[in-house]
């Protein structure tokens, strides 16, 4: 029986590949945006706990050299975080920029395998085609033998 060919199946398994790369690329992205987020969260929790341990000695004697200290921290945690929230956008924005490469690649790909299908589904209607053909062309050639034999022995029968 005859097997399908797809002219294009190179294209499509470097499409996939594609594809793959960029849900590679979109999981790398999201990884460094979840790593960052973590990051943030930590400094969050660090300055409260600060604050907690400042306030506690707040009470009675004021220690101002450990309220200088933790002023300095505050604002040096405080230019940190900053940084790392405009890092943050900019790891949202390079998510959102792999998503749109990957949602193109995946379109890519099935547009192909959109192509394929039709392509087997011609391909499968014309063999059905040539297959009817050829059972018909059978079938009329014993037809015309039975005819020929039938003819035959209705001559002898009258000779």
């Amino acid at each position: 029986m005859a097997k399908f060919k797809f002219q294009l199946e190179p294209l499509l398994r470097h499409r996939r590949r594609e594809q793959e790369q960029r849900q590679r690329d979109l999981a790398d992205a999201m990884s460094q945006r979840v790593a960052l987020e973590d990051e943030l969260r930590d400094m969050q929790t660090m300055i409260v706990s600060s604050k907690q341990n400042l306030t506690e000695h707040l009470v009675g004697r004021v220690d101002l050299n450990r309220v200088s200290d933790f002023a300095r921290y505050s604002g040096q945690v405080t230019a940190r975080a900053h940084g790392m929230i405009r890092r943050l956008a900019q790891a949202e924005q390079a998510v959102t920029q792999a998503r749109e490469v990957l949602l193109e690649a995946s379109r890519a790909v099935k547009a192909l395998e959109l192509l394929r299908d039709k392509r087997y589904e011609a391909w499968k209607r014309a063999l059905d085609r040539k297959e009817t053909a050829e059972i018909d062309e059978i079938s009329s050639q014993a037809y015309i033998r039975d005819m020929g034999k039938k003819d035959k022995r209705l001559r002898d029968e009258a000779a």
